[in-house]
């Protein structure tokens, strides 16, 4: 579990070891790093146990929770779009800038699972996450909603600022929650289900 880096024949290697168990319980978990680093592996040199095949049949696996993860999602946005109401009317900016980016991170995750692109959440997940169709569409939304952001450092503009950045982000999870829907998703952002509660 400890990351190491290390230069072999001039190229720069970030590498830690894991069991498959491991790699397993995280999938089983949704885990959104996981799924896109294993999902992502080139094997270098198989041992003979056959890990590559074994890592395979995880990732084969894991296409399956496609549906799983964005109805947790969906279902995270909306509670977290409620808690971003509450801290707007508490006014603390940063608070609001806090819980404004869990929301958009929320929500370009979201567009990605109902792509079905893979996303890289730790370093490129504007990039990666609306690399598809319905990505292309709505990245001018999200462009304009993170322009927001610099609204919210300014606390006497919150009250009028506050009222549209909700008005703007319920646009795009409405969208959302259609596209979700028509893709036989059981919840929506108006059907919460408690069992994907997003940790």
């Amino acid at each position: 579990g400890r990351h190491t880096e290390a230069m072999v024949d001039g190229t720069h290697l970030h590498y830690y070891g894991i069991t498959l168990a491991e790699v397993a319980t995280k999938i089983a978990e949704h885990d959104d790093v996981c799924l896109y680093v294993y999902g992502h592996t080139v094997v270098l040199k198989d041992s003979q146990a056959g890990h590559a095949k074994r890592l395979a049949r995880l990732m084969g696996d894991a296409q399956d929770l496609r549906q799983q993860r964005a109805e947790r999602k969906l279902d995270m946005l909306m509670r977290r779009s409620r808690a971003l109401r509450a801290v707007l009317a508490d006014g603390d900016p940063i608070t609001v800038a806090e819980v404004f980016l869990e929301v958009i991170r929320l929500l370009v995750k979201v567009v990605a699972l109902l792509d079905g692109v893979p996303f890289d959440p730790r370093k490129r997940l504007f990039g990666t996450a609306l690399a598809g169709p319905l990505g292309t569409r709505l990245c001018p939304q999200v462009t304009a909603l993170l322009g927001q952001l610099s609204l919210l450092g300014r606390p006497h503009d919150l009250p009028h600022s506050g009222t549209q950045l909700i008005e703007d982000i319920d646009a795009v999870a409405g969208t959302l929650a259609d596209i979700a829907a028509s893709q036989g998703f059981r919840v929506g952002l108006d059907r919460p289900d408690r069992r994907h509660a997003e940790r």
